[in-house]
C-alpha cells in the first residue's frame, strides 16, 4: 500500500526509557506530531486506506547497534499513530508487526511498510506450513 521513511525513534519512548512519566507524555505527543509531519511531507495527498487489517513491516537501520524488536516497536508506536492519523485509519487495524534489521546508519531510520491485510494471510499460511514441517 505505502512506505514511510521514518526517523529513528526517541529511545526514551521505549519501555527501557528511564524518564519521568510527565516527560514521557510530552515526548509521546511530539512523536505523534512528528510522525504525522513525516507522513504529510512524503504523502501530501494521502490515498484512501481500506478499513481492513494492515500488516506493518519495519526495516530498521539503527544508529549504532541492533536493539530488540519489542522495544523498537514500542518506541515507534507514537510515530505510527501520527502516520495513521494522517492517512485516516485506526492504528488498531495494524496486525502482526514484523521487524527486520538493516545496516547501521547515522542518525538511524526506520522504513515503515504498511501492507494490505491479504499479506497477513500469506504470512499465516507460511507459518502453518513451517509448524507442520512442510517448509
Amino acid at each position: 500500500m505505502f512506505c514511510i521513511d521514518m526517523v529513528w525513534p526517541n529511545w526514551d519512548l521505549s519501555p527501557n526509557g528511564r524518564i519521568h512519566w510527565k516527560a514521557k507524555i510530552d515526548l509521546a505527543k511530539e512523536a505523534k506530531f512528528e510522525g504525522r509531519l513525516v507522513a504529510m511531507s512524503q504523502f501530501p495527498d494521502p490515498p484512501q486506506i481500506p478499513k481492513r487489517d494492515i500488516l506493518l513491516y519495519v526495516v530498521a537501520h539503527p544508529p549504532n547497534k541492533e536493539t530488540d524488536s519489542d522495544n523498537l516497536l514500542a518506541a515507534l508506536k507514537y510515530y505510527i499513530d501520527g502516520v495513521a492519523l494522517h492517512f485516516g485509519f485506526d492504528d488498531k487495524l495494524i496486525r502482526m508487526p514484523i521487524v527486520d534489521w538493516g545496516e547501521i546508519e547515522k542518525p538511524g531510520r526506520c522504513m515503515l511498510y504498511f501492507l494490505p491485510g491479504e499479506a497477513i494471510l500469506e504470512v499465516r499460511a507460511l507459518m502453518r506450513r513451517f509448524i507442520d514441517g512442510k517448509v
